[in-house]
């Protein structure tokens, strides 16, 4: 057992698919800094002060822990947990203030993937590549096309959920106002850890 997986189980295949599937591989092959060489960056850039005080303040908010893991080793992934965001953000430093919700998505990769290094990548393409298509819509939105926006996610919503996205239509509550809290954290704040996996295989 490792860690509450099982080597051979489907939820270990699936996890070790995201590492293929996700293209992250393929980032650390032609990365210009290695996993390594961003967190010795990390600790001394002195512009990523903000990224160090969110990621301290996401430790101690934000749910990410395993349920099946032993008691004595949540200080070992709170300090997994700190390397990965530390290097994210000598990586990405525009994701100020994400820190809490990356926290959520890095706490989904470390419940499934053995490696260290393999939840960081995994984490980079979705910060770098996932999340620029999820945030389209917002940006479309602040360019004045709210209303394209939120009758498009009314139209998705209505395919899947036709009663859900009636009521919301009834209300006049904008799907925006669950939606946003769902992307940043790839639903790891609204999914249990089988479904949250599922939810996983079709994103990445």
């Amino acid at each position: 057992d490792q860690q509450g997986k099982r080597p051979g189980s489907m939820e270990a295949v699936e996890a070790s698919l995201w590492v293929e599937t996700s293209g992250s591989l393929h980032k650390r092959a032609v990365a210009s800094l290695n996993y390594d060489e961003l967190l010795a960056s990390a600790s001394i850039r002195a512009d990523l002060a903000p990224h160090r005080s969110g990621i301290e303040r996401a430790l101690v908010r934000a749910h990410w822990s395993r349920a099946d893991a032993l008691a004595n080793s949540t200080e070992v992934e709170k300090q997994s947990m700190r390397r990965v965001l530390s290097a994210l953000a000598a990586r990405c430093p525009w994701t100020a203030g994400l820190e809490g919700a990356l926290a959520c998505v890095c706490g989904g990769l470390l419940a499934h993937l053995d490696e260290e290094e393999d939840v960081f990548w995994v984490a980079v393409c979705i910060v770098e590549d996932l999340y620029p298509k999820l945030y389209a819509p917002c940006a479309q939105a602040q360019d004045g096309g709210k209303e394209e926006v939120e009758e498009h996610l009314l139209s998705e919503l209505g395919q899947a959920l036709p009663e859900v996205a009636s009521r919301f239509r009834e209300l006049g509550i904008p799907v925006s106002i669950v939606t946003d809290e769902w992307w940043p954290t790839l639903f790891s704040n609204a999914l249990c850890t089988d479904d949250l996996a599922v939810a996983w295989c079709m994103l990445l």
